[in-house]
């Protein structure tokens, strides 16, 4: 793949990130990650903390469920910068 061709799939696939940001299913994903990181922190609040292993775990899960936004907002960047655009996204 040539450096343009690289560059142009970039785009497309920062605009098809864009469009699923504005969808329903993007929201559902959201609001879900969201709960389940409000749900963990409330476990956190509670769980024995001499049990080491269940506290990672769940540290994993705020983890994982507060990093599902941020992969498609650094792809809309890379899209965005990729055409010159010089917002940044939030």
């Amino acid at each position: 793949m040539t450096e343009q061709e690289q560059s142009e799939a970039v785009i497309r696939f920062a605009a098809e990130v864009k469009h699923f940001l504005g969808s329903n299913v993007a929201r559902f994903v959201f609001d879900r990650a969201a709960e389940n990181v409000d749900n963990s922190v409330e476990r956190l609040k509670t769980v024995d903390p001499d049990d080491s292993k269940l506290i990672r775990d769940i540290q994993y899960d705020i983890k994982l469920n507060s990093t599902v936004g941020l992969w498609l907002k650094e792809m809309l960047q890379a899209g965005m910068d990729e055409i010159g655009m010089s917002e940044t996204v939030e």
